[in-house]
């Protein structure tokens, strides 16, 4: 910012030496009339003119710049939300999964339990067929 101040301040210094040592007067066609003034009084309406027009484009620029910032910010609010919405979704699921997972281990174990019973039921049942074979 304060290079361009400077800047300014240079070019204002400029324009103003270029006007003062322009000062004869002229005549100048304004719309419908004539009209007699100094040359360096035109050079500073000019520049001034100028300097006005340049700042209007930047107040716009700077309003449309403003409000793209009001806009982004408004976006990654909404984007914040919606990743703290999908890492809770994301978490739930995890929890889902974790409960499966001890679920399918449960009836892992439990099958097994059954098998290793189911054995166990099988041999007695041999061992009582053999003997009540041996007894007939």
């Amino acid at each position: 910012m304060e290079k361009w101040f400077i800047l300014s301040l240079v070019i204002a210094i400029l324009i103003g030496v270029f006007a003062i040592s322009n000062g004869e007067v002229v005549d100048v066609n304004l719309f419908l009339t004539t009209i007699q003034v100094s040359q360096a009084i035109v050079i500073f309406i000019s520049a001034l003119l100028g300097a006005v027009i340049v700042a209007i484009f930047e107040t716009v620029r700077i309003w449309k710049l403003r409000r793209q910032i009001k806009d982004l910010n408004k976006k990654l609010t909404q984007s914040g939300k919606e990743n703290d919405r999908l890492l809770e979704l994301i978490k739930n699921k995890d929890n889902e999964i974790e409960t499966l997972v001890n679920k399918n281990k449960d009836e892992e174990l439990q099958k097994s339990a059954f098998d290793s019973n189911k054995s166990v039921v099988e041999e007695d049942t041999n061992r009582i067929n053999s003997a009540l074979k041996s007894d007939i």
